[in-house]
């Protein structure tokens, strides 16, 4: 059997998000704080690349 990168990822990703989840249990501030910088990167990644409305255009 031939192991590739993709092979080896699942279980990689799986222990660090593990260790995440036991860490965020630990110190709820730490979920707090990375829920908020999704929501941040998130809104960050839709003002750059949604398109305006026709109404906002207009103004």
């Amino acid at each position: 059997m031939i192991l590739s990168k993709h092979n080896l990822a699942a279980p990689i990703l799986r222990k660090h998000v593990s260790r995440q989840e036991c860490l965020e249990r630990q110190d709820p501030a730490l979920k707090t704080r990375r829920l908020e910088e999704a929501r941040a990167a998130n809104l960050t990644y839709d003002r750059c690349y949604t398109s305006p409305r026709r109404g906002e255009l207009e103004r």
